[in-house]
């Protein structure tokens, strides 16, 4: 999600995390940035490693995968810059 205004990425995560996931967080620690860059601009991705208070329950929406699973399935090139990162992080 966006950081609105006078927020910081901290807590644009944590109103995020409520918004989408009607989740808490319990513990957040920054791991890296990725910038990815539009036809027409450019955004700073911020990414973080959560513990939250009550994981979300899965349900047709939603499901929890493992990293190694992720690149079964389709997504933004923003996002899959940042899969490769994690990846290239436990390697």
């Amino acid at each position: 999600g966006k950081i609105e205004e006078g927020e910081t990425p901290k807590q644009a995560l944590c109103r995020e995390i409520k918004e989408e996931l009607n989740g808490e967080v319990k513990e957040a620690h920054f791991l890296f940035h990725v910038v990815h860059f539009y036809t027409e601009f450019r955004i700073k991705l911020h990414v973080w490693k959560c513990d939250l208070i009550l994981n979300p329950v899965e349900d047709k929406l939603h499901k929890w995968l493992k990293l190694k699973d992720f690149n079964k399935y389709p997504m933004p090139s923003g996002s899959a810059k940042i899969f490769d990162k994690l990846v290239e992080q436990i390697k």
